[in-house]
């Protein structure tokens, strides 16, 4: 993130406007398309997982490993067909490019598909890696990816400014990382004879994953698809006005993807093995939510105005300014709700998300149509934060409905996510500051007092 805030301002300045929503596009289409994988990836961290809870030998280990990486790879050849199939009307029909730009970037998107699958291959060692709970390895490649992905695009621009040249750059990143993970993705104390892979557990591994596909689809579309609404119905230079706090604030929920990567697996044994352990794990997260996360949101709110007059100019500033402080409270929510959905997805059931994404997905394209033409980008984030409340509200209710035994710890996250939320609302919009540190303070007290000290001192 440190490495964005320097590179997006002297990106707009080398290319232009246009071109760096382009550059956006790209940047999420990279993101997410490694979750297209079958959901393959999050199925091998929760099986890797529970088999070492169970003793599984490691050469069963390496044999489920293999043939799930094997699916994932051709998943990827798949998907990259599918991307040069639809670049050109992508680029020529569906986004509003300006003509000059659109043979660079249908270039571009088809060295970005290329790309496809070498990152899952990525992702099939991502999960490996993680089953293990080996996370050092895997932080030691994924921060020079983070960098690489804005350091590549700019260091191209010094050389050409043209779309298609910087989108391949982030072509060579995914094939450094994919080789990297390869490399540091073994298995300790293998005997060299690998068994052979049973059909049970890769049938199991596909009905997790096939659950986890539609929300794989599904949820990038609810993420990220407001980019191609406003890129179809304004330009792309709206498109980055967007972009620029969206993609700041976003990649703060690096925090609790973080701590919820530490912990799925962690849930995975506690369902296998010791069940009153998830209520511990549960506690955890909600008292480092309401702690950490809270206070990254708040500082990121407090010093809004004069971060982006700093960052981009007093002139960009005034048109996302308002965009940041909307953003801002649907990001703190959407990083809440990581707590209920690996809850639900620890144990299996991944059916019970998917359905949850399957039924926001037509009224939030609906209300981002709306919220769009009447709005503009601040209507986008709108749309974006409220379908963000509403998808945290139906995880909340599943993961008590589906672990009746969690549901006093889990009722009381929510309500720390509200108290929390609506001190998030409440700094947004009152500008004296001396108002805002009162509001802070006593909502602080209050979670403290409500939930802190029960949490800490495990009162029953």
């Amino acid at each position: 993130m440190i490495v964005g805030l320097i590179t997006v301002p002297e990106l707009l300045n080398k290319i232009g406007a246009e071109r760096l929503g382009v550059l956006s596009i790209a940047w999420m289409l990279v993101g997410y398309l490694g979750v297209l994988d079958l959901g393959l990836g999050r199925a091998l961290t929760r099986a890797i997982g529970e088999q070492n809870a169970r003793g599984v030998i490691v050469d069963k280990q390496i044999s489920l490993s293999r043939e799930a990486t094997r699916y994932m790879v051709l998943v990827g050849v798949f998907w990259m067909i599918v991307i040069v199939s639809i670049a050109p009307f992508v680029t020529e029909k569906l986004l509003n490019i300006p003509n000059d730009l659109q043979i660079e970037a249908k270039k571009g998107f088809l060295w970005l598909a290329v790309a496809v699958p070498f990152m899952l291959y990525a992702t099939s060692r991502v999960a490996i890696l993680e089953g293990q709970q080996r996370f050092r390895r895997v932080n030691a490649i994924k921060i020079p990816l983070g960098m690489a992905t804005f350091i590549a695009p700019l260091g191209m621009s010094y050389f050409d400014k043209n779309i298609e040249y910087i989108l391949a750059s982030l072509l060579g990143v995914r094939v450094c990382a994919a080789i990297s993970f390869g490399l540091v993705a073994n298995w300790p104390s293998c005997s060299g004879k690998v068994a052979s892979c049973d059909k049970n557990e890769m049938r199991e591994l596909f009905f997790f994953g096939g659950w986890l596909t539609i929300s794989n689809i599904v949820s990038p579309i609810l993420a990220y698809f407001d980019r191609f609404f406003i890129g179809a119905m304004l330009s792309m230079t709206a498109v980055t006005y967007y972009t620029i706090p969206q993609d700041v604030l976003v990649r703060l929920t690096a925090l609790p993807i973080a701590i919820m990567g530490v912990l799925f697996p962690l849930l995975s044994k506690s369902h296998f093995l010791l069940p009153e352990e998830t209520t511990k794990v549960v506690r955890s997260a909600a008292i480092m939510f309401s702690t950490v996360w809270f206070s990254a949101i708040g500082v990121a709110i407090l010093v809004a105005d004069d971060f982006l007059s700093w960052w981009v100019g007093s002139e960009v500033s005034s048109h996302v300014v308002n965009v940041w402080y909307i953003l801002a409270v649907g990001v703190f929510i959407n990083g809440f709700s990581h707590l209920p959905y690996n809850i639900i997805q620890s144990a299996g059931r991944s059916d019970v998300t998917a359905k949850i994404h399957v039924i926001e997905l037509i009224p939030y394209l609906v209300l981002m149509f709306f919220c769009i033409s009447f709005l503009g980008i601040e209507g986008a984030a709108f749309a974006w934060s409220l379908r963000v409340v509403f998808d945290s509200s139906l995880l909340f209710l599943a993961a008590s409905k589906v672990f009746h035994l969690q549901r006093r710890e889990i009722s009381n996250a929510f309500f720390m996510m509200v108290f929390c939320a609506l001190t998030l609302v409440a700094l947004c919009y009152v500008k004296y500051d001396y108002i805002r540190y009162g509001i802070v303070a006593f909502f602080g007290f209050v979670l403290l007092k409500k939930f802190g000290l029960r949490f800490m001192f495990n009162e029953k």
